[in-house]
């Protein structure tokens, strides 16, 4: 039995809103700051633009498997949704940016379809402990991703991958 849940998670990064959302449309960076992500590259479609397809790798409780994602909406440089549409938690990701006084807020908000049998038992039992420890494991992820990103030479280094990976397609 399929159940769904919402989180979200907000940080300010102190980084120019044109800078953060290119960072995060490069999507190949979530290796660098999503808990569980690697080997994350491109598969089809224009990198970064609606329709854009990714392949990648995904470690949660002991198991590794092999994921797709889906760029579903870019509104440059104020919004970015990524789906994942198939796996025991499907979800669609919904990162809005917005420019603050000395840098910019991210949030990243997911609606997530559970399949999977224990985790969508927790989900119908316990949906606040589901939402809290999403929205935890999200608050860490976007504290990586400031960290990242007000990291002067991660972000030199990060601008450059970029800059290639725009080059290459």
């Amino acid at each position: 039995m399929a159940r769904t849940f919402r989180a979200a998670a907000t940080v300010t990064v102190e980084r120019d809103i044109e800078d953060v959302f290119a960072y995060l449309a490069a999507v190949t960076t979530m290796d660098d700051w999503v808990k569980g992500v690697s080997e994350t590259r491109h598969t089809g479609g224009t990198p970064g633009e609606v329709g854009a397809t990714y392949a990648y790798r995904y470690r949660s409780a002991g198991t590794t498997r092999s994921m797709e994602m889906t760029v579903e909406a870019v509104e440059r440089p104020t919004r970015l949704v990524i789906g994942v549409p198939d796996g025991s938690l499907a979800f669609t990701s919904e990162i809005t940016l917005e420019a603050v006084d000395g840098g910019t807020r991210v949030t990243n908000a997911i609606d997530a379809t559970v399949t999977g049998r224990g985790l969508a038992l927790l989900t119908a039992v316990a949906p606040p402990l589901v939402r809290w420890l999403a929205t935890r494991e999200m608050t860490g992820e976007l504290e990586q991703l400031k960290s990242n990103l007000e990291d002067e030479e991660i972000a030199v280094a990060d601008d450059r991958r970029r800059r290639e990976s725009t080059a290459a397609a």
